[in-house]
């Protein structure tokens, strides 16, 4: 299989991700190992996010930092995404590495492992 679902186009796009959908990052985080999946919450104040860890302390990725609106080659002004994260689509999951459905699972619990 090749490595087209990780094209850049492809990142979530801010107008189709809520709370409980499943997120997978790309390698660029540091508070989150390639490929960890992540379900999104919200907080009491309405922003999205999802859980990191960082220095090994529990945290909050506030998916609003990740947004581009560029207008550069690989993003489209008018379909804002949230850099580095894809959507999980189970009908298009990621390819020999993809996550088994026990981890998906344990995503959507809010797990921290992967």
């Amino acid at each position: 299989m090749s490595d087209e679902w990780k094209s850049p186009e492809l990142f979530a796009a801010v107008s189709e991700v809520q709370a409980g959908d499943i997120l997978i990052a790309d390698g660029g985080f540091t508070c989150k190992p390639e490929f960890a999946l992540r379900a999104v919450k919200v907080d009491e104040d309405g922003q999205l996010y999802i859980d990191c860890v960082t220095e090994g302390e529990a945290c909050r990725h506030f998916l609003e930092g990740q947004i581009s609106i560029s207008s550069d080659a690989l993003h489209d002004p008018k379909r804002p995404v949230y850099i580095g994260l894809w959507k999980y689509d189970p009908a298009n999951p990621p390819p020999p590495e993809r996550p088994s459905e026990q981890q998906i699972a344990y995503a959507a619990d809010g797990a921290q492992a992967f």
